[in-house]
């Protein structure tokens, strides 16, 4: 995804920025359904644009940087909004600051580029926020308006969607609802567009396995109407503990296990009818 540009459509908060910075797209829009993450979005909104430098941002977070934070944060508010993010950080900032650090700390050894420890990858995601070109959204995955919303925007734009971030979403679905199938398929993607998602893989230990997945191969799954959720997709990936797990869902729904399924269910049905 590195490099692509276009359009990037995902959830969370510190994994925007990153994926912002790695795909540099010209629009991002970053979502959640959850109000409160919004206003994270407006701590880290500030804090870019009052830090001038990756590790002040970073410390920013810190516990010994609460005057500075609290002077960013109540700078030009409204008294009510001040304090609303003031109790914000303070809820936010240990565990935030954690990450950060953690992830500065992963990508620096590894030699990955990335913003928390690069000044001109920093100030590249500064100016896309200058620039008004990073939307935090109040909006729903399932619902009929943002997503909808969103791929107007995206076509108005003439911004195709390059990257779909869904962080382990689909993991509280039972099943894909009908409108969700709806809202990705309205999405204008670019013929290369990709799905990232994550899996809790909790029979293992607590960590994640990284999966991708052609966006317009996730719209043919999506469109099939024997696919419930998104196991049916990626079947159930193994990884041993302490170990990264990555995976690719590129396959033929057709071809796959729930699709066979449907079709000798299918064929059983008909066979049936005609006696």
């Amino acid at each position: 995804v590195a490099d692509v540009g276009g359009g990037y459509l995902g959830v969370g908060t510190d994994q925007g920025y990153l994926m912002i910075d790695w795909v540099r797209p010209e629009v991002a829009w970053l979502i959640d359904y959850d109000a409160e993450v919004m206003v994270v979005h407006e701590l880290y909104r500030r804090f870019f644009l009052g830090a001038q430098a990756p590790e002040d941002f970073i410390a920013l977070w810190s516990r010994d940087a609460r005057e500075a934070a609290r002077d960013l944060l109540l700078a030009d508010t409204e008294p009510g909004e001040g304090r609303r993010l003031v109790e914000a950080w303070e809820t936010y900032r240990a565990e935030i600051h954690r990450r950060l650090g953690k992830v500065a700390g992963r990508m620096g050894k590894k030699g990955v580029p990335c913003y928390l420890v690069d000044p001109e990858r920093y100030a590249y995601v500064q100016q896309m926020l200058r620039d008004g070109r990073i939307r935090p959204m109040l909006a729903n995955l399932l619902d009929d308006e943002a997503i909808m919303g969103i791929a107007q925007a995206a076509q108005a734009l003439e911004v195709p969607i390059r990257v779909i971030y869904l962080s382990n979403a689909e993991q509280y679905w039972k099943r894909y609802s009908p409108q969700y199938r709806l809202n990705v398929a309205a999405l204008p993607l670019h013929e290369d567009a990709v799905v990232l998602r994550t899996l809790l893989r909790g029979s293992i230990d607590k960590d994640f396995h990284y999966g991708t997945q052609r966006a317009i191969n996730y719209v043919s799954w999506l469109q099939a109407p024997y696919v419930r959720n998104v196991y049916d997709i990626t079947g159930r990936p193994e990884a041993e503990k302490g170990t990264l797990s990555f995976f690719r869902s590129d396959g033929d729904p057709e071809r796959s296990a729930v699709g066979r399924r449907w079709k000798a269910a299918e064929a059983k049905r008909a066979g049936t009818a005609e006696q």
